[in-house]
């Protein structure tokens, strides 16, 4: 009687290249169990672009196993241990819970069948071999790392500068159309230009971001306006690897080291001074970059209709019946957004903040964006492997990494975010009155649709409060 088999595999990236690796996978085992006479092969179960730390969270994974509990199964083939389970634990409890009731897994590279006695000492071996060796190889690239930061050497960018074409072996040469944009963008800045100013003329003018789309990011313009690499230094070590998990060094955790003339600049020393004064007569407090804000909201609401920010103005000013409120700074016509008073906003604010602490909403949390992070590193270690056994090309392994670097650094961007807002458990009791310390701990950015406005708080949760007739001040010019 043929036995009923299946292989399992996995690839913790949802890339292009691992998605050949798959394939190449899905043939191999076709090929190899699909031709033996003495098996019945049910195919292949697989989980793809997802971590390999646990075996609850993969779920074709998960339903392998449960067909074969429920006797539909009499093997599973893998190519390794390290690609069945990295938890030995786990991995030794489902080993015992098949093979008690003669289901066997065999794990081709180790030539480990778990229905042989010796198995569970080699399956422990192995288990403890593999995370030895992610260990020793974490600790080799960080001290490889720390040399050659002390020799002033870069290791990588962290992902593409824009302005700059990255060699090899990190040698940085400016790239002639996107420096003209570069400086453009330093001398709109130091002439006074805000971020919001410059962002606008760069998508009207079509030109395309680092990513080749036409979105602009005001984040993206404010990092490069402080990045050292435009006037040919660089400073390294600016974030540091730590149990698995990728963090800036912002209070110098890890040595850093600083590089003068390592490349051809893009910008004078003049203009950077330029612009860095700017940056230091808006912002309180260099490294965790605070802006001076007159208003609590200011800079905060944005028009869904023009798309611009709004701008707080005191109406009937010269008499006894001035009041302050926003508008949209468009003096476009057309704009639909309803301007608002201070105390109707504040009013507004206080219903939803009330609403966001007694309803207990839960959004994007620390904990979430370490998880994405530390999946991110699990699929960069992926594609090196990958890229090391010469199952995918240099430029899409380059590419791949690119992108992956890219989200890491934005996703620790957001912790930090997060972190230098220092809320504690005082921070989410209802109030009664006004605290403007709670619009600058937990709300990202208000965005008014019309005579809707919307409170967007920082970890992902969107609370809309209508703004009702009595509250509707539209600006006539």
């Amino acid at each position: 009687m043929k036995k009923r088999v299946v292989a399992y595999a996995r690839v913790s990236s949802k890339s292009r290249s691992q998605a050949h690796s798959l394939e190449f996978q899905k043939n191999y085992w076709n090929e190899k169990l699909s031709t033996d006479p003495d098996y019945e092969y049910l195919g292949l179960f697989y989980d793809h672009g997802i971590s390999g730390k646990t075996m609850k969270k993969r779920p074709s994974f998960m339903q392998m196993i449960n067909k074969a509990l429920d006797g539909e199964i009499d093997i599973i083939f893998t190519k390794s241990v390290q690609r069945f389970a990295r938890n030995t634990e786990e991995l030794l409890d489902i080993v015992h819970q098949l093979r008690d009731i003669g289901v066997s897994i065999i794990f081709e590279k180790e030539n480990i069948n778990t229905l042989e006695i010796t198995s569970d000492l080699f399956l422990t071996v192995a288990a403890v071999v593999a995370e030895e060796d992610l260990n020793r190889y974490s600790a080799n690239v960080t001290w490889s790392i720390n040399e050659s930061y002390k020799r002033g050497e870069p290791i990588s960018f962290g992902g593409r500068i824009y302005g700059f074409n990255v060699g090899k072996k990190c040698e940085l040469t400016i790239n002639p159309k996107e420096a003209k944009v570069v400086v453009k963008i330093f001398e709109m800045y130091a002439n006074g230009y805000s971020l919001t100013d410059i962002q606008k003329h760069l998508e009207k003018e079509g030109i395309p971001s680092s990513y080749g789309n036409l979105r602009w990011a005001r984040n993206t313009i404010s990092e490069m306006l402080k990045n050292e690499k435009y006037i040919g230094d660089v400073l390294l070590h600016k974030s540091y690897n730590r149990d698995g998990i990728k963090h800036k060094n912002l209070h110098n955790e890890v040595d850093q080291y600083y590089v003068t003339n390592h490349h051809k600049p893009i910008i004078s020393k003049e203009l950077w001074d330029k612009v860095q004064a700017v940056f230091a007569r808006k912002y309180v407090g260099s490294t965790k970059g605070i802006y001076q804000k007159t208003y609590p909201f200011t800079g905060l609401i944005e028009c869904s209709c023009c798309h611009k920010n709004f701008a707080h103005k005191m109406n009937h000013s010269s008499n006894e019946n001035a009041y302050p409120w926003y508008r949209c700074s468009s003096t476009r016509d057309k704009c639909t957004s309803s301007a608002i008073r201070d105390d109707i906003l504040e009013e507004l604010f206080i219903e939803a903040f009330n609403e966001f602490v007694t309803q207990k909403y839960r959004g994007i949390e620390e904990d979430d964006l370490f998880k994405q992070v530390t999946d991110l590193e699990e699929q960069e270690k992926e594609l090196t492997k990958l890229y090391s056994n010469g199952w995918i090309l240099q430029e899409a392994y380059a590419k791949e990494v690119t992108d992956i670097r890219s989200k890491i650094e934005s996703l620790n961007s957001e912790i930090i975010g997060l972190r230098n807002r220092n809320i504690t458990n005082k921070d989410y009791k209802p109030i009664t009155v006004f605290d403007p310390t709670k619009v600058e701990k937990f709300i990202k950015k208000c965005v008014m649709k019309k005579d809707t406005l919307e409170f967007h708080f920082y970890n992902g949760v969107i609370i809309s409060k209508k703004v009702i007739n009595r509250r509707i001040y539209h600006y006539v010019n």
